[in-house]
């Protein structure tokens, strides 16, 4: 059976300051090209499930979203040898969301359809009570990073997800699932 990781995008791969709307405005988090590069090395496969209500809201468009996961997956590549195998994107308006859109499960349920693994084997990383609670829901192995709007949700978080794992960042999580999950 394939081992696969499922991740938040903006917060926990690239700097969150807001919606990126630009492809030059992706920028890697500290050490998240590392922990993906060490993830592809492993064999686990690095599958990302990103809310991308800008394409909702009609500030993007689907190519432009596009054009911005190819810079990312660009910059992996080149500056890390590290790749992302599958994006899941919800594009919904937060005003009228499907279950795609987290805290919704839809896009890992169909990441761990699509891969044929199971939810307690697929670890979740996420900056974002949402996505906890997608990764409960699920019942995937739910870790949090303090990056993007991790640190000020930390204390939110604990207290109403006592199992989650906490970690300073990206490459933190890694470094620790691929010493006690993976191994």
């Amino acid at each position: 059976m394939e081992k696969i990781i499922i991740l938040d995008r903006d917060g926990v791969i690239n700097k969150s300051s807001g919606w990126i709307l630009k492809p030059e405005e992706i920028i890697l988090e500290e050490g998240a090209g590392q922990a993906l590069s060490a993830l592809n090395a492993s064999g686990i496969k690095v599958v990302v499930a990103t809310n991308q209500s800008p394409v909702g809201r009609g500030l993007i468009s689907e190519a432009v979203l596009y054009a911005i996961h190819e810079k990312l997956k660009n910059d992996l590549k080149i500056h890390h040898n590290a790749h992302i195998d599958a994006i899941y994107f919800c594009p919904d308006h937060p005003d009228n969301p499907t279950n795609r859109r987290k805290p919704g499960n839809g896009m890992l349920l169909e990441a761990l359809a699509d891969f044929g693994v199971n939810p307690i084997d697929t670890p979740f990383v996420g900056d974002n009570i949402i996505d906890v609670q997608a990764a409960h829901t699920t019942g995937c192995p739910s870790h949090f990073v303090l990056t993007g709007h991790g640190r000020s949700l930390q204390t939110t978080v604990k207290e109403k997800f006592p199992q989650v794992v906490v970690h300073k960042n990206l490459f933190h999580a890694v470094e620790w699932l691929l010493e006690n999950h993976f191994a």
